[in-house]
């Protein structure tokens, strides 16, 4: 997985000579996705950057819908100098018919990018993020784990509603074992989430079933022969026409596609967050629900207090930019990005536990009732936790959407 441009980038630094320089404009999914993360890293070690403008937000070419960046570059050599950055957003694009004189008065100067997401903001603004870093531990070194939603290979068969669910365990009592309601990712909601009454027929590789001690289930999962079949094989269907199965594991037909040995942690308390989302909501379960392949869950130590810093504003105005983008505005939440934001650790978690209680005991009640002033009272207590002063905290609430 790549980009052709990264070979350009890399052509074009051996060839070019020690005093001259280098511009290209390209795509610019390379700053923030995990296949990107070779070209960050020539750049820093192979390259002496002179500017990097990230029009990712822009409307660049009238034929084309591509996320756009601009690097110059010269050759390394010497001591590092800084790197004049900055970034465009959708209310600058007005500004792009000035760029040179925008880029010259408006740059934020980095001594370095990181090897991870490469995220430009303002001078003000880079200088409370660089605080917030400073401070933190990266989530891949606390005691969490991160994992995907179940992949089914063929929802039809597995993704059951509330009536089939009763027929199913009215049929056969012992279909309840198996039977696990469900989430999707357009369920997820700031701090709660709300219940489609939806349920998955959890036959998990890991949990290797005997198919012939359910017999509604077998039954029920029967009627998507062949396609349930893991064989990738190619059959002609009732319509007559051709279909494929299931892609080819070792898995047996009535198994869901992935072995999901982790199937454990859905039914701990956990933090889920859709995958693809423009509002970057992450949800708190002790319910026991199972995701779909649309979600990610996140389980381990102080959730509540990390559930909270991840709705928080600084959470937002520091990191929203660090996940790719997605045509139509939307972020694709990256595990690999996730597990490097450095959070500030706690020693005493039980203010967040109360707070976030409050919340979901509301929202369980009501999902449309307000909370506002809860979510407020969090953002003040993750600014002191951060010890950010007045003015900073009046960056954060300007510039946080």
């Amino acid at each position: 997985m790549g980009d052709l441009y990264a070979l350009f980038y890399e052509r074009g630094n051996d060839i070019l000579h020690k005093r001259g320089n280098l511009c290209f404009i390209t795509g610019s999914a390379w700053m923030r996705t995990n296949y990107g993360q070779s070209l960050r890293t020539y750049f820093n070690q192979k390259t002496q950057l002179l500017e990097v403008i990230d029009l990712s937000d822009c409307e660049i070419f009238e034929s084309a819908t591509v996320l756009t960046s601009i690097i110059s570059f010269t050759k390394r050599h010497g001591k590092s100098k800084l790197i004049k950055a900055i970034r465009f957003t959708r209310k600058d694009q007005n500004k792009l018919l000035n760029l040179p004189e925008e880029v010259k008065q408006k740059h934020t100067l980095i001594s370095k990018f990181p090897e991870s997401s490469w995220i430009i903001l303002k001078p003000e603004a880079n200088a409370i993020k660089e605080k917030i870093e400073i401070n933190g531990k990266q989530l891949r070194d606390w005691n969490i784990e991160i994992n995907y939603g179940i992949k089914t290979g063929f929802n039809d068969a597995f993704v059951i509603d509330e009536e089939t669910k009763n027929n199913l365990i009215k049929q056969d009592p012992k279909s309840e074992e198996l039977i696990k309601p469900l989430l999707r990712g357009r369920d997820v909601h700031k701090y709660y989430f709300e219940n489609p009454a939806l349920f998955l027929i959890g036959t998990f590789p890991s949990l290797k079933i005997h198919i012939e001690n359910y017999p509604a289930i077998k039954k029920h999962l029967e009627q998507y022969l062949p396609k349930l079949r893991q064989t990738g094989e190619t059959f002609i269907n009732q319509q007559g026409k051709k279909e494929k199965s299931r892609k080819k594991t070792s898995g047996e037909w009535f198994e869901t596609q992935d072995s999901i040995a982790y199937w454990e942690d859905f039914l701990k308390p956990k933090i889920i967050y859709p995958n693809m989302t423009k509002f970057l909501p992450f949800s708190f379960d002790v319910d026991g629900n199972f995701l779909n392949d649309k979600c990610f869950i996140l389980s381990g130590e102080k959730l509540y207090y990390l559930v909270a810093f991840f709705n928080s504003k600084i959470f937002r105005f520091c990191f929203s930019d660090a996940f790719p983008e997605l045509q139509g505005n939307s972020k694709e939440i990256k595990k690999f990005i996730l597990e490097t934001i450095p959070v500030k650790e706690i020693l005493d978690e039980e203010p967040f536990i109360e707070k976030v209680s409050q919340i979901l005991n509301i929202k369980k009640q009501n999902t449309s009732s307000n909370t506002f002033d809860l979510e407020s009272e969090i953002d003040r207590m993750i600014y002191k936790h951060y010890g950010l002063s007045d003015e900073e905290i009046g960056i954060v609430e300007g510039g946080a959407e």
